[in-house]
């Protein structure tokens, strides 16, 4: 895509530029078993004993996105309650800069409301 993108800009066509001057690139192909949707909420996060509030940022049949200003350690195990009471155990598999990345332990359901979100 970036080939194609400098081809047409070096040809004068400006298809994927708006008048302002913001590149305007198709959405990407996600390479992901699962693909995610995005999500939104207020969470609260249970590691350890410790309870901690958590932004639901996306979430895919194998796994959530989270934000939170004091993130767990990576592979640590968790219990993430939705903002409808549904409780999703898990594991941290990325915690870096207030955003963690968890693997659920039981898949969602295609038909699960939470990837109904988009």
């Amino acid at each position: 895509m970036r080939a194609e993108f400098l081809d047409e800009t070096a040809d004068g066509r400006a298809t994927q530029v708006a008048l302002s001057g913001e590149i305007c690139l198709p959405p990407l192909n996600q390479n992901r078993r699962t693909p995610r949707v995005r999500a939104q909420g207020c969470c609260q996060v249970f590691v350890d004993g410790a309870t901690f509030a958590a932004e639901l940022v996306d979430a895919s049949r194998e796994g959530l996105g989270l934000r939170s200003p004091n993130p767990p350690d990576a592979g640590r195990r968790m219990v993430v309650e939705l903002p409808d009471g549904r409780r999703l155990a898990g594991a941290v598999v990325r915690s870096d800069g207030g955003r963690i990345g968890a693997r659920l332990e039981k898949r969602l359901a295609v038909t699960d409301p939470l990837l109904s979100r988009a």
